[in-house]
């Protein structure tokens, strides 16, 4: 009886483990991909829109900044960005994890 407690319990660490590594996996890998959109993607993004914007009458600008309609496109765009971002690694996550798969055969 202790050796199947042992056991359950050993595998019930081994889970625990497991699950905790892929949670500092996804979190970690979270960060690196805010990071990325952040630093490098919304700036160019930001410019961008900021270029689409120069266009524009100066009183039709102040008028979009004071209702924050520019904050609110930028909020969109940053959530599409990161939306975007997030498909893009994890479709490149699953293919590596696809080749490794491959490998082990």
């Amino acid at each position: 009886m202790e050796q199947i407690l042992v056991k359950f319990a050993g595998k019930l660490i081994a889970g625990f483990k497991l699950a905790a590594s892929f949670i500092v996996a996804r979190v970690l890998a979270a960060f690196g991909l805010s990071w990325v959109t952040y630093s490098a993607t919304m700036p160019v993004i930001k410019a961008w829109i900021v270029g689409k914007f120069a266009g524009l009458d100066s009183r039709v600008v102040d008028f979009f900044g004071y209702v924050g309609l520019d904050i609110a496109i930028i909020m969109v765009v940053s959530a599409l960005v990161t939306k975007i971002g997030t498909r893009v690694f994890l479709a490149s996550a699953s293919k590596l994890e696809e080749m490794i798969g491959q490998a082990n055969h």
